[in-house]
């Protein structure tokens, strides 16, 4: 296997995000997300998510309404959480 498959063999098993040829990157149904934007990409979902248990973290209001299932959101959530407290 070469690297590029390697590659886009980890990026698919980002949580409910798989990788098509042609469709690009699509998400499973039990995806959540901490606004619409989040539904774009990775690496748009992760940034909302992160803004958002940030502005949490400081007592601040995050005003964009979620989408998707409220389970799969808050396990991104946690995953962000858990990284944070290690650090």
């Amino acid at each position: 296997m070469g690297l590029r498959a390697r590659k886009l063999e980890r990026l698919e098993k980002r949580s409910g995000w798989s990788w098509g040829i042609i469709s690009g990157w699509t998400h499973d149904e039990s995806s959540g997300f901490a606004r619409s934007y989040g539904e774009s990409e990775p690496k748009e979902d992760f940034a909302t998510v992160f803004a958002k248990v940030m502005q949490e973290y400081l007592g601040e209001t995050y005003d964009y309404e979620s989408t998707g299932t409220e389970s799969g959101l808050q396990e991104k959530e946690d995953h962000i959480n858990d990284f944070l407290d290690r650090l």
